[in-house]
């Protein structure tokens, strides 16, 4: 899955509900059925945000291309419109291509689409407006051609620019209307070139609105394939870190198990690059733990290791701390960079951690509570030694227990 997607997925998603019900959207979406490409709001609403910042800066850029055509035809009112180009020029250079400037700040800062949309139809139609208005007051003989203008930008809003398949038909409109409007109050154009202005015009309108349905049939059809197959890879993904999950870490306690903290310990040898690093190991062992269990039932049990499990994870939050189930009641936690002293300081903590729990341990041969013995080993030799350390820190473990149980013993 690439960055973008997640990102994009990630926004869209915020639970299982919601992923839940864009996957039975994908699923019933029948891109043989022209209904399934009427989208309910809510995804309509996330394909359009899915491709904004795109098609944002794509409409900046036709912007600045189309106002740089249009400063240049600034030398067609010179020619089409001769007795009233100054004024022409005037509404050219000091209206409307500041205001396109100002649409193009304000479409680059834009968070939603609708405000584009509006923005570059209203830029659209003052630009056909202005058309109009020199041909209302112009009395040149070639005035009546300067029409032209009309359809190269309402070819460019419908062809060109990207705004919404709603956007385009409302352009479509206003644009004919608008036309038709000015010629209800224009006698100098006569009626057969206004019937064939206003042919032309719906023509082309009509054409270029076909093909951006076609256009957006097929961009939506794209987006469902392309959310399929995202839901698809999160799915998998999902299921990968959950079945990295089973083999790195303890199901009733949550912590590493053996295979995890190896691989720890060798990344954690790479990164120091030199092969070894000190590190203190502490091997703890539940006391009585099996007559707790005999006498209390497993699911006390359970519920015993799991609290044990939660005391060594608040005194393993370091960095490169890691605690891990070694087996039964049996617990391995690995201290890089921390000295004898130090590591036998978290012991402590830990042991007394254990006591304050309270969990009555009737059956206990030292104390009316469970109880924790802990050994402690230190090297600052290769970390391959993994096993030599644990050996001394389990040797360290059987002089605790030997000297009463409840209790740390320094190897």
């Amino acid at each position: 899955m690439s960055t973008k997607a997640k990102s994009f997925l990630k926004e869209i998603i915020k639970n299982e509900k919601d992923l839940s019900e864009l996957e039975n959207f994908c699923l019933s979406f029948d891109e043989k059925k022209p209904g399934s490409y009427f989208f309910p709001p809510e995804i309509k609403k996330i394909f359009r945000n899915s491709m904004f910042e795109s098609d944002k800066l794509k409409n900046i850029l036709f912007l600045i291309i189309g106002g740089l055509f249009y400063a240049l035809f600034a030398f067609m009112d010179v020619i089409m419109i001769k007795d009233v180009y100054i004024i022409a020029w005037k509404l050219r250079f000091f209206i409307c291509l500041p205001t396109l400037g100002l649409f193009m700040i304000i479409i680059y800062f834009s968070k939603k689409p609708l405000v584009m949309d509006i923005l570059i139809v209203s830029g659209l139609l003052s630009g056909i407006a202005s058309i109009l208005m020199m041909l209302n007051i112009s009395d040149y003989y070639l005035a009546p051609e300067y029409y032209s203008g009309i359809f190269l930008i309402c070819i460019a809003g419908l062809l060109i620019f990207k705004i919404s398949l709603l956007a385009k038909f409302v352009f479509s409109f206003l644009t004919i209307f608008i036309t038709l409007l000015f010629f209800c109050f224009n006698e100098s154009i006569d009626f057969n070139s206004k019937f064939n202005i206003i042919c032309v015009l719906s023509a082309l309108a009509a054409v270029a609105c076909a093909s951006s349905v076609e256009k957006e049939m097929a961009a939506r059809k794209a987006f469902i394939h392309f959310l399929s197959q995202e839901i698809t890879n999160l799915h998998l993904e999902k299921k990968t870190k959950f079945l990295d999950l089973l083999s790195n870490r303890d199901e009733l306690t949550g912590l590493a198990n053996r295979r995890f903290l190896k691989k720890h310990l060798q990344r954690l040898s790479a990164q120091t690059g030199k092969g070894f690093f000190p590190v203190s190991i502490l091997y703890a062992d539940l006391d009585d733990f099996k007559s707790y269990n005999d006498n209390y039932g497993h699911n006390s049990g359970d519920k015993c290791l799991k609290k044990t499990a939660e005391i060594l994870k608040e005194h393993t939050n370091r960095k490169f701390d890691l605690a891990s189930r070694w087996g039964g009641e049996e617990f391995l936690v690995v201290l890089p960079f921390t000295t004898a002293q130090e590591a036998f300081y978290i012991a402590e903590k830990i042991r007394k951690g254990i006591e304050n729990l309270k969990i009555e341990h009737k059956f206990s041969k030292i104390s009316d509570r469970v109880t924790i013995s802990i050994g402690v080993a230190f090297s600052d030799d290769s970390a391959s030694e993994l096993n030599n350390i644990i050996k001394k820190a389990d040797k360290a473990l059987y002089s605790a227990k030997n000297s009463g149980k409840n209790k740390v013993s320094l190897g």
